[in-house]
């Protein structure tokens, strides 16, 4: 598992006492300061302090600018000893993973989580999409997604865009997590990205990599 974070964070208790941002950081095997660019002596300090207490060691510990990674750390096993700091924190998860076509919103500590799953019907527009989940103002955005350039996974954090392609899922779902003070996704934000609700067929099925 790899995280990279923005060491400037580690001066804002909203994230240092949340148990998601704490837990990212225990269970990570590679972790990565990045945008050292725009890092203060103060933060890396924070970042070191933050290295030195995780048990078991880090694999890796780096630091980056603009976001550029080393292809090599990809390649690590995770660390099966390394364990969730809150792990009743993150049960509800499972919760949200059992329900279909679903919102789920929760607030936390000064942040804003939320979830949707869609309809297994629905296929995105590829560019719109992309467009649209950049240019959310948002901590995090995670999801998988089914477009008419096939099925991908999605990574924003930290200023860092990933667009994945992967197999087929069996729905399209996204998770978000907002600062209390960023602007609220509305339910119907991602309405405007779907271009077709089309009823699964024989052949997509056997596609490895839908285009809808």
């Amino acid at each position: 598992m790899n995280s990279r974070i923005d060491p400037k964070k580690l001066k804002d208790k909203r994230y240092t006492t949340h148990e998601n941002f704490i837990d990212q950081i225990a269970l990570t095997d590679v972790l990565v300061a990045n945008k050292i660019e725009q890092t203060d002596q103060e933060s890396l300090t924070l970042f070191q302090q933050w290295v030195k207490k995780s048990e078991p060691e880090k694999v890796v510990v780096a630091q980056t600018t603009h976001g550029q990674l080393n292809i090599d750390w990809l390649d690590y096993k995770r660390n099966e000893k390394r364990q969730a700091i809150y792990p009743d924190f993150h049960s509800d998860k499972d919760e949200f993973e059992e329900k279909d076509s679903q919102n789920q919103s929760t607030k936390s500590d000064g942040f804003l989580s939320f979830g949707k799953i869609f309809s297994e019907n629905d296929c995105f527009d590829y560019k719109a999409l992309k467009a649209g989940l950049k240019s959310l103002q948002a901590e995090r955005v995670k999801g998988i997604f089914n477009t008419n350039k096939g099925w991908f996974v999605v990574n924003n954090s930290n200023d860092i865009f990933e667009m994945t392609p992967c197999e087929i899922s069996n729905d399209s779902r996204v998770e978000i997590i907002l600062r209390i003070d960023q602007p609220e996704v509305q339910v119907d934000y991602f309405q405007k990205f779907i271009i077709r609700q089309n009823k699964k067929s024989f052949m997509s099925d056997l596609a490895i990599n839908s285009d809808c």
